[in-house]
């Protein structure tokens, strides 16, 4: 197993590994369930770490995300139909459902 550079909280970890899975990657998250133990166990010991199977995934696994990160963190945007501010993560305006323009 190869452990992935990530430094996201452990619902980012969720999505990123959701994603991986979709393109056929096989992982897991450790430290999925710490977050309980802060106080009790150091902090950085409860950082959700990410985790691919086989070694021969690492470089497509890190560029998948390094793709999405972006949208993760991204600025936030204005719908091109009804002008609504939308948090950078979504794809479909919360108000009138018209797709993000790339």
């Amino acid at each position: 197993m190869i452990k992935l550079s990530f430094d996201g909280n452990i619902l980012e970890a969720r999505l990123a590994k959701s994603i991986l899975s979709e393109k056929g990657i096989e992982c897991i998250i450790k430290n999925d369930h710490l977050s309980g133990g802060l106080g009790e166990i150091p902090v950085f010991d409860c950082d959700p770490e990410i985790w691919i199977i086989f070694e021969q995934d690492k470089q497509d696994a890190e560029n998948i995300l390094g793709a999405i990160k972006p949208d993760i963190d991204g600025p936030d945007w204005n719908c091109s139909s009804c002008h609504e501010a939308n948090s950078s993560q979504f794809e479909i305006c919360w108000n009138c459902d018209t797709e993000r323009e790339k």
